[in-house]
């Protein structure tokens, strides 16, 4: 895929998705690597659905070992659904300050993980 299709495509999951405050960007853009990796079009692949499920959890223990949480609000300790969270967030500059560490984690453990199969 194209860097910028790529960046397109994932463009919804900033601010765990669509600023909500849910599943980390970072996180969701894993996910899309796994399945990317292992899982198959074919919706009735179990061997290929369970692969792609266990290579998800393994990610999300890693994950919150490292950082105590998949989701964006536990992770920068601000809930960025309402204006008066995404003004803090911005005022802070966690988006700047704390974000791209759960991204490198993301990479790391993607990284590990892809190793070990």
């Amino acid at each position: 895929m194209e860097e910028e299709k790529a960046i397109r495509v994932a463009g919804a999951f900033g601010g765990g998705v669509g600023h909500t405050g849910g599943t980390c960007g970072a996180v969701n853009g894993a996910f899309m690597v796994i399945g990317l990796k292992y899982a198959d079009i074919n919706a009735k692949n179990y061997k290929a659905m369970k692969k792609s499920y266990a290579v998800a959890r393994e990610f999300i223990k890693r994950f919150e070992t490292l950082n105590g949480s998949t989701i964006c609000k536990d992770l920068i300790k601000c809930d960025i659904s309402t204006s008066e969270g995404i003004k803090y967030a911005i005022d802070k500059n966690l988006f700047t300050s704390v974000c791209p560490k759960f991204v490198q984690d993301s990479v790391e453990i993607l990284e590990e993980l892809l190793k070990e199969d």
